[in-house]
């Protein structure tokens, strides 16, 4: 259920435009350099860890596309599709320590693996541990774009 949008555009390190709903928020986002898109899951859901993850993908790759394929922005937005971010946003349960990626990396290799194509690469950011624990993703294979990532999740 969509809620609001919001533009802090115009602020410095702002997350963009935000999509406000109730279950996620989705932000267009350029505080790792190239323009992407940011998915934030605020709702809990059942199931497997490993399986959340995907989900989320899924979440975040379908607004991909649907924003690549708007007539405006057609030719002229495209999403990396071969890099993504994973970033856990509860600082309690993961905080941003080797071990705490250490406990997480099998369920997000499980997950990923459904929307990545074949091998990729998890590395931890440990530039800041008092940043959120984010683990950059990397295929290891080009990947064409980001519809033929979502076709691989159904």
């Amino acid at each position: 259920m969509l809620v609001d949008v919001a533009d802090y555009s115009h602020l410095p390190q702002s997350p963009g435009v935000v999509l406000i709903a109730h279950e996620a928020d989705y932000s267009m986002d350029a505080t790792e350099g190239p323009l992407g898109l940011l998915y934030s899951r605020k709702a809990a859901v059942p199931g497997r860890l490993s399986d959340r993850i995907s989900g989320a993908f899924k979440a975040a790759l379908g607004a991909c596309v649907k924003l690549e394929n708007e007539p405006e922005f057609q030719g002229r937005l495209q999403f990396k599709a071969s890099d993504a971010l994973f970033i856990a946003n509860d600082r309690l349960t993961a905080p941003n320590t080797e071990e705490a990626f250490q406990a997480l990396r099998a369920d997000l290799a499980a997950g990923l693996s459904k929307v990545f194509p074949s091998n990729f690469d998890l590395v931890r950011d440990a530039s800041d541990p008092r940043s959120r624990l984010t683990v950059r993703v990397t295929s290891r294979e080009p990947v064409r774009d980001v519809a033929s990532l979502l076709a691989r999740l159904g």
